[in-house]
């Protein structure tokens, strides 16, 4: 017989996080931030990208890849202000003074794939002489992309590149009087312009197709794919790319 499906409002999502920062307020021109993060999400109907994505609805969600869809990530963010004060400095304090330095550093664990086998149509000559069809997949979950998982290795079993950036803006203001104040920023995203790739080729391996006269006892046949575990997305904001950017903005405060 082929697989019987069986329906059920049975998914969860969970998210735990925890957020530890440390804080020097404003004082003496300087301000210092710096916090920890530390998630933790279980999504019994996620993606084969390792991120437990996936849509949910009242009769459209996910069909469960695994029992187990574990994805952590933990992130460092240190941020800070500096606004210089020379004093009896002449020229050179008119020069600096009124200019503020800002900054972001941002590290954290790369992605977390699984690796998946394409598996096409795979039906089977029983020795009864029925064709037997429709195996729902490597573990009976179903037979599309993301839910074949390779079973000789662990869900998430590999991890890309940690990522890390650093953005920067550098701000002037100008004071005509007490309360009419014109400000000039220039900010740089990502200023090393480092690619952090969080998309990668999760097929390991592509299933051979078989006919309605492969007896049932045949070997399925994989083949090895050259690509598996490039890149080929680093998804960031405002533009979906990681690329260094500039830009300028002014303001006027009155």
């Amino acid at each position: 017989m082929g697989a019987t499906n069986v329906s059920s409002s049975q998914n969860e999502s969970q998210c735990n996080t925890i957020f530890l920062e440390l804080r020097r307020r404003y004082a003496r021109g300087v301000q210092l931030s710096i916090g920890y993060t530390l998630a933790k999400a279980e999504n019994h109907s996620g993606s084969g990208g390792g991120n437990g994505s996936s849509a949910e609805g009242a009769f459209g969600e996910g069909t469960p890849a695994d029992q187990f869809n574990l994805a952590s990530n933990r992130g460092l963010n240190v941020s800070g202000i500096w606004e210089p004060r020379l004093r009896n400095g002449g020229s050179r304090a008119r020069l600096v003074n009124g200019f503020r330095f800002s900054g972001i550093y941002t590290a954290e664990p790369g992605q977390a794939i699984s690796s998946l086998v394409n598996v096409p149509s795979i039906p089977f000559l029983g020795g009864d002489g029925a064709v037997y069809n429709g195996f729902g997949g490597l573990r009976g979950q179903g037979n599309a992309g993301d839910r074949n998982l390779l079973p000789t290795v662990a869900r998430n079993g590999l991890v890309g590149d940690n990522n890390f950036r650093v953005d920067l803006r550098i701000a002037r203001i100008f004071s005509f009087s007490e309360r009419l104040k014109f400000e000039v920023l220039a900010e740089v995203i990502n200023i090393f312009n480092r690619s952090n790739y969080n998309s990668f080729l999760t097929t390991a391996y592509i299933a051979a197709a078989t006919t309605n006269a492969t007896p049932l006892a045949s070997p399925v046949t994989l083949t090895p794919v050259a690509t598996f575990f490039c890149p080929n997305g680093n998804r960031f904001q405002p533009d979906a790319t990681n690329a260094r950017r500039l830009q300028i903005s002014a303001r006027f405060r009155f």
